[in-house]
């Protein structure tokens, strides 16, 4: 990064944070000590494409649980390393999380391969739903959220061409 960007950004707070964790190691920046623990988890969901309720940061060892705290509050600060984990709701929900990856896995072949007839695509579209109403989502909210989109997704798909 160049000095004078450095400089700007650091003028600005941002703070650069480091996330690793369960097989990501991610850079990102956060607009100041005002962010809250939400807020980054909101954008480690968006990096990593794991929902925010299913992860878990930790600092200095302590889990980080109020997402209405600040980094300010819980002294974390520029180039700080988070720990990530994933957080208890993921392992209760672990097999329908993984079946809508291997769903949306399917969807994004679908979609980059531009050889498929507009007749197969309907086809394939049909049994990726078919697959997503199978997924059994024991009551969780943020499984039924994610199959909600993954639906939409393959609809998009199929109208598409």
């Amino acid at each position: 990064m160049p000095p004078a960007l450095f400089r700007k950004l650091f003028q600005m707070g941002e703070i650069r944070l480091r996330v690793a964790g369960i097989g990501f190691d991610i850079q990102l920046s956060v607009p100041g000590p005002s962010s809250t623990i939400a807020d980054v988890l909101t954008i480690v969901a968006d990096e990593t494409k794991i929902p925010a309720p299913y992860l878990l940061l930790l600092f200095r060892g302590k889990k980080l649980t109020d997402g209405d705290a600040t980094l300010a509050d819980l002294k974390v600060k520029d180039r700080t390393r988070l720990m990530l984990l994933h957080g208890p709701e993921y392992g209760n929900d672990k097999a329908g999380i993984e079946a809508l990856q291997a769903v949306n896995k399917e969807l994004d072949d679908l979609e980059s391969d531009e050889s498929i007839t507009a007749k197969v695509i309907d086809e394939m579209v049909t049994r990726t739903c078919i697959k997503l109403d199978n997924i059994d989502v024991s009551g969780s909210e943020t499984l039924r959220k994610l199959r909600r989109e993954a639906l939409h997704r393959a609809h998009e798909i199929g109208e598409k061409r």
